[in-house]
């Protein structure tokens, strides 16, 4: 690995932990802005658009949270968080038939995971 890219991967690792310092803290437009900073670093990373999508969820922000969960769907469709963050966006977006494959496929990746049980349990209510 280059030392560039080697350097821009901690960076962004870097990044990526403040954002959820700053989400753990309530500052969602801090933690959206360190994401978005990690992902333009590391680009592959599903994770950090997954935890994208969460703060810009948490933050009423519904359409952008399903833009970066999407990307971090199609760079890593087995990542259980982004699984389930879209079904819980798509929850809030009044969109249950859509979110249930979502909860369906992020409790068959990671069954002991009971937040996303109760997830799937408040889709089917």
């Amino acid at each position: 690995m280059s030392n560039t890219r080697s350097r821009n991967k901690g960076n962004a690792q870097e990044n990526a932990a403040r954002a959820r310092e700053a989400f753990a803290r309530g500052k969602l437009d801090r933690a959206a802005s360190l994401f978005q900073k990690a992902i333009q670093l590391d680009s592959q990373q599903a994770k950090y658009h997954s935890n994208l999508g969460a703060v810009l969820h948490k933050a009423g922000q519904l359409t952008e949270a399903c833009e970066a969960l999407e990307s971090a769907l199609a760079i890593d469709p087995d990542l259980p968080a982004a699984n389930d963050n879209m079904g819980v966006v798509l929850m809030a977006l009044g969109k249950p038939d859509q979110a249930l494959p979502f909860h369906r496929r992020a409790v068959k990746l990671d069954k002991k995971n009971a937040w996303i049980h109760c997830n799937l349990g408040l889709c089917l209510e």
